[in-house]
């Protein structure tokens, strides 16, 4: 017998058994090539009755021409903060629906609640259907945040798995900023700069209120009101030094900068200019950062409008950029240069997602300690990152463990032996755990030999 199966307005044809029962139909439709949906998951109507799994066919006057609707649940397994579960809803129903469901069991308010499906925010007029079986749907509650800078105050809706590429280009579609020279930094005391991969929940953005500051194109501008601003009157002495405090530094110093006296009245700008022509200083014009008491220059404001006279300290500060290494690949991470490379190695577990404790920083063939200043790094250079893990040294009549990383070199793997253990690591000799019980080379890195987590390795010691 044949009959019609229509779904999602596409009709099929399915060749059934004579007048089987409304489950074997159910079966059909699931062995059928372009459907396969679980007996326990479809509906069937036939002119608007509810089909029951144990009638049959003749019961409900089905015949060749009639025509039978489909309808199929779909779960949808939901992800919020780590709590997994299942939402129950038609296949032909729209995200609104679902999403209604989810701020039910979440308590999260309808107009605050997102659903993100492939990386992507899923609109309440589509269909769930779209959904493949299986996937997960991620939601998150959106939450505002205030950006700082370009001489305004600027809010937008955003959520924790938002990416900051993604922020900075919602600047640009509301608010018609280049988001190609925008740079995002945190309000708070760290002045952590943000990672275009990076998502908001790797800096702890996941709540309303939090402020970010702005740096647009050479301008850092924003971190204070210009009421703040302190005003003075009196002529400035062009011919007079200016004391620039140079912060940032391993041992920081104080330089004397004279400013150009055909210069009148000079803006920020111009300091910053000479800034980058002085023979110790040299840094970029976008990448400086001038405070006096306390308060923050701006560009475009002349020296006097902050009562900046001979006998004033200016402090600089300096942008960073960091690259970096890691398996090959390379990217950029921005940083102050008074920042410490504890401050680096967090920003930079947040992009790789692993934690700040298993990573190490090496910089000239050397491992950067936490309370090391980013200073130390040479502009330009690039520092490698690895990943600490553990392999087992079997030898001896005992198992010795320690914590290596890929690019520590065998001689140094044998010297944590000595130091951990007290064995004499002139006479260690070293193989690999497997088959092929390959000798490691003392001047050989870990990574040559494939050493990874996990990873048993053999010791023995001629003449013991």
């Amino acid at each position: 017998m044949l009959i019609w199966i229509t779904y999602h307005s596409y009709t099929y044809p399915l060749v059934i058994p004579e007048n089987p029962t409304i489950q074997n139909v159910k079966e059909e439709i699931r062995d059928e090539k372009y459907l396969k949906f679980a007996v326990e998951d479809q509906q069937l109507f036939c002119n608007r009755i509810l089909l029951e799994n144990g009638k049959r066919v003749e019961d409900y006057g089905i015949t060749s021409d009639s025509l039978i609707f489909l309808r199929v649940i779909r779960r949808v397994q939901i992800d919020y903060n780590l709590m997994t579960f299942n939402v129950m809803n038609w296949d032909d129903e729209r995200v609104l629906e679902l999403k209604t469901r989810v701020a039910r069991v979440t308590s999260i308010p309808l107009e605050r609640l997102e659903l993100l499906y492939n990386d992507k925010e899923l609109q309440n007029d589509e269909k769930i259907s779209t959904l493949t079986a299986g996937d997960t749907v991620f939601a998150v509650m959106k939450f505002g945040v205030q950006i700082y800078g370009l001489k305004r105050i600027y809010s937008l809706t955003v959520h924790k798995m938002m990416r900051v590429a993604e922020l900075k280009q919602k600047l640009h579609s509301q608010y018609a900023l280049d988001d190609t020279k925008l740079k995002l930094v945190l309000g708070d005391t760290s002045k952590t700069f943000l990672d275009d991969r990076a998502s908001l929940d790797a800096y702890d953005i996941e709540k309303d209120g939090t402020v970010l500051h702005a740096i647009g194109g050479a301008y850092l501008t924003g971190y204070i009101s210009v009421k703040e601003f302190s005003y003075s009157s009196s002529c400035f002495d062009f011919l007079n030094p200016v004391n620039l405090q140079l912060v940032g530094f391993k041992f920081s110093k104080i330089t004397t900068l004279i400013l150009d006296e055909t210069t009148e009245n000079p803006t920020i700008q111009n300091i910053k200019e000479e800034i980058r022509d002085e023979k110790y200083l040299k840094f970029a014009v976008k990448d400086q950062q001038l405070f006096c008491n306390s308060t923050m220059l701006e560009n475009e404001k002349k020296v006097e409008d902050y009562g900046i006279t001979s006998d004033s300290d200016i402090l600089l500060r300096v942008i960073r950029g960091v690259q970096i290494d890691y398996n090959s690949q390379r990217f950029s991470v921005m940083t102050w240069d008074d920042d410490t490379v504890s401050k680096l190695k967090n920003i930079v577990a947040a992009l790789i997602r692993i934690r700040a404790a298993k990573l190490l920083l090496h910089y000239d063939n050397k491992e950067l300690q936490n309370d090391e200043d980013i200073s130390i790094i040479s502009v330009g250079n690039t520092v490698f990152v690895t990943v600490k893990f553990v392999v087992q040294i079997f030898g001896f009549k005992r198992i010795y463990t320690l914590e290596v990383h890929n690019m520590m070199k065998v001689a140094e793997l044998k010297q944590k032996l000595q130091t951990q253990y007290a064995l004499n690591c002139t006479k260690i000799t070293l193989q690999l755990g497997d088959v092929s019980r390959t000798f490691l080379d003392d001047c050989a890195y870990l990574n040559a030999y494939d050493i990874k987590d996990g990873t048993i390795i053999h010791a023995t010691v001629s003449g013991a």
